[in-house]
């Protein structure tokens, strides 16, 4: 009987999904590319490797090496000049842009069906303002928003990790095959806008963790097995 048991017990675990995580590649994911010294901003400049959402006023947004003296996170100065989830010295910066304004990059990785999705993003709570941004994070499968999200951070001082999940969902199987595109945008809805609205993100990293389904012709040798051990357990059963 326990050899029975045993048998039935390894052939439903052959049954059970097997899940494959793997992180997308995002290109300059942490604005290390074209980053700057300490304590410096550049307004107007979109990072290597993203493009630009909407008409952003050249002083709203680019790329900013914060340190305490400039407004700053504390472990901002020298080196390693990381905060938190920061990952390096450079982040991205919105200072006055409006809602809707924001930044996106297209994936070379495809949606894929049955596969969840995890976008995670580093998002700075400035201590030298009165108010921070919202962010809202957008996930697309070629044209098709499937996933979104926005997010706050109302920890002063801080840098800690938000992320949107998606579960797989199978009215998006349609979407397999279509890149994947991932938008960045400023939220200001609901915030008292009379205060300085900035609003950093870094260290975007966007994980797959697919299941991997038994194909049929697995399913029909598995129960074939389990059918033999049966009737050899009923013959065992007879001549007892």
């Amino acid at each position: 009987m326990k050899t029975r048991i045993l048998g039935l017990a390894l052939a439903w675990a052959t049954l059970a999904p097997v899940t494959h995580a793997a992180s997308l590649t995002i290109v300059n994911f942490d604005f290390e590319t074209g980053g700057l010294t300490d304590g410096n901003f550049s307004g107007g400049t979109v990072p290597t490797g993203w493009s630009a959402i909407g008409s952003i006023n050249s002083a709203a947004y680019g790329y900013f090496n914060p340190t305490v003296a400039t407004g700053g996170y504390v472990g901002t100065d020298g080196s390693p000049s990381v905060a938190g989830t920061m990952s390096g010295a450079n982040v991205f910066y919105f200072g006055t842009a409006n809602t809707g304004e924001g930044i996106q990059q297209t994936l070379s990785a495809t949606f894929a069906a049955n596969t969840d999705y995890t976008l995670t993003v580093a998002i700075g709570s400035r201590p030298s303002n009165s108010d921070n941004a919202n962010l809202d994070m957008r996930l697309f499968a070629g044209t098709t928003l499937f996933a979104s999200g926005t997010f706050r951070n109302t920890a002063f001082g801080t840098f800690a990790d938000f992320s949107l999940n998606y579960t797989a969902n199978a009215t998006h199987a349609a979407l397999a095959g279509q890149a994947l595109k991932i938008q960045l945008i400023e939220n200001d809805t609901g915030l008292n806008l009379g205060n300085e609205l900035n609003l950093d993100i870094d260290n975007i990293r966007l994980d797959a963790t697919a299941s991997a389904i038994p194909e049929p012709s697995t399913y029909t040798a598995i129960f074939g097995v389990l059918a033999l051990g049966a009737a050899a357990f009923r013959r065992r059963q007879a001549r007892a």
